[in-house]
């Protein structure tokens, strides 16, 4: 496989930089894209020669440095040749490990795709890291465009007068762990169904009934893990008006929802939720009904489920 494969020494002054040797590093260019390592070496900026990408001089101190550059390049120009003989793929980050003598992850039939087929089929694919960055800077575009396709791709035969609510957790790590992933919007959270202490953000969502069919996503939203599903429904949802909600225990709050009612004409169902301390007599007396009840709550939730 032919590569366009350069090398080039260079001085790197720290901004604060204001006398003494500076260090040297290598970097490698393969295809246009590069890979710098230091050299462990430092140089004089009075006697670095930019061109040449040596120290300019004569003494014994000189010629060992500009020697041990010479084994550096010498040493890149084998990985090089080495992994051409072997009709490996070249890349700047190779060969940069390679000649270091750094073992290599063990290749998969993913990887040997990508180098392979993908790099040919879009030889200007960007890193993970700058794709990382395009989709941070794309976050607020993403956002506009997927409440644009709520409120127009509405399908038909939704139930505008019922809504489902649920909400599921993204989880980044588990809560054994010490948290590093977007640490500024994630917090620690407990997930319920899966009886999971965990780090992430927790997706809340409003769904149009749809008979017989997944819910349609009307509203979404994402908060840290610890936000709880109540809380989260008071301050985004809790002023809409003519509409039936089903959702589970963790919407009780018989004073919220009969205010709700009164004054919005909206309406929660959900699963009936046994009170401690209750008479047992009572209990038994009501429970068939209760879950008789219940059984409809979950039944119409089903499908989100």
């Amino acid at each position: 496989m032919k590569t366009n494969f350069s090398l080039l020494f260079y001085m790197k002054k720290q901004k604060n930089y204001q006398t003494g040797a500076a260090p040297i590093y290598l970097r490698i260019t393969v295809n246009g894209k590069r890979s710098k390592v230091t050299t462990g070496r430092s140089c004089d900026p009075a006697t670095w020669n930019i061109i040449s990408g040596r120290c300019n001089g004569k003494k014994e101190e000189v010629k060992s440095f500009n020697a041990y550059l010479d084994s550096l390049q010498h040493k890149v120009f084998d990985a090089h040749r080495q992994l051409a003989e072997k009709d490996e793929p070249i890349t700047a980050e190779r060969l940069r490990d390679h000649f270091q003598g750094k073992k290599e992850k063990q290749r998969t039939l993913i990887d040997v795709f990508k180098d392979q087929y993908l790099r040919s089929w879009f030889p200007a694919l960007p890193s993970y890291q700058t794709f990382n960055n395009r989709l941070k800077r794309l976050s607020e575009a993403l956002k506009a465009f997927a409440a644009h396709c709520f409120a127009t791709c509405v399908p038909s035969g939704s139930n505008h007068d019922v809504s489902l609510l649920d909400s599921f957790p993204i989880i980044t790590c588990s809560g054994e762990r010490k948290a590093k992933v977007a640490t500024k919007i994630t917090d620690k959270g407990y997930c319920a169904t899966k009886s999971l202490f965990y780090h992430g953000l927790k997706l809340h969502a409003l769904a149009f009934s749809l008979p017989n069919k997944m819910p349609f996503p009307a509203k979404i939203v994402i908060t840290p893990a610890s936000e709880n599903d109540l809380n989260v429904f008071k301050k985004d949802w809790g002023n809409i008006s003519n509409r039936t909600f089903y959702g589970d225990k963790i919407y009780i709050d018989a004073k919220f929802f009969e205010d709700l009612s009164v004054n919005s004409n909206s309406l929660m169902l959900t699963p009936v939720k046994v009170v401690k301390g209750q008479p047992e007599i009572i209990e038994q007396r009501d429970k068939e009904a209760n879950d008789m009840f219940s059984k409809a709550v979950s039944t119409v939730r089903q499908p989100k489920e």
